[in-house]
């Protein structure tokens, strides 16, 4: 009876199918979770948000409020920054003052993407630097960090604290901290100044 259980333990074992199921998994991982485990070793996180044109907006406000409802006017104030310092945040010798118009009132459409001008106008705004995890080519996928830089500064703002991004196209993550709150990336002063140039756009454009 021994012998016919060794015998049977034998005959499944060389039955049994060659090890690949790692191997596989890995060359069905998406671009994000590949840039989710890039970023792994450095101790941070994506933190996905809703894909609906909005992602870039909804990141600032759960950066800022801790949930994505305040997406709208975060849109709304990033938009009317550009309006107001059109100069700062576009090239003045690149881009014309009609493309600037036409670009501005796409942005202010719900659902449209942003693009490196809104990441501009967050860093001068939040006077702050935002760096972004871009994926730039697909197979294989290979990323970069870009660094946007406020276009003026402030000596009454703090130069602590940073803006971390991850971009697949036009959709947009929250890189956060794995140890912290991504609240704590920012200063606390950030979010007082931005509601500050906010009410003086709201005066502005009365």
């Amino acid at each position: 009876m021994s012998v016919y259980v060794h015998r049977f333990h034998k005959r499944r074992t060389q039955s049994e199918p060659p090890n690949c199921r790692r191997a596989f998994n890995e060359e069905k991982l998406t671009p994000a979770h590949r840039a989710d485990m890039n970023l792994a070793n450095e101790h941070r996180k994506i933190t996905p948000v809703i894909k609906d044109g909005n992602s870039l907006f909804r990141c600032v406000s759960c950066l800022f409020a801790g949930h994505q409802m305040h997406y709208l006017k975060w849109r709304k104030m990033i938009v009317s920054f550009e309006s107001v310092f059109p100069d700062l945040i576009f090239h003045r010798d690149l881009v014309d003052s009609d493309l600037r118009y036409e670009h501005i009132q796409r942005m202010i459409v719900n659902r449209t993407p942003a693009t490196e001008f809104e990441l501009v106008a967050l860093a001068t705004m939040a006077q702050t630097r935002v760096y972004v995890y871009e994926l730039t080519h697909r197979s294989p996928p290979t990323f970069v960090w870009k660094v946007y830089m406020p276009r003026f500064s402030c000596t009454e703002l703090s130069e602590k604290g940073y803006v971390a991004l991850y971009r697949e196209g036009c959709v947009y993550g929250l890189v956060t901290d794995l140890y912290g709150s991504p609240k704590r990336l920012l200063p606390d002063s950030a979010s007082h100044h931005c509601l500050k140039y906010y009410r003086t756009f709201e005066n502005a454009a009365k």
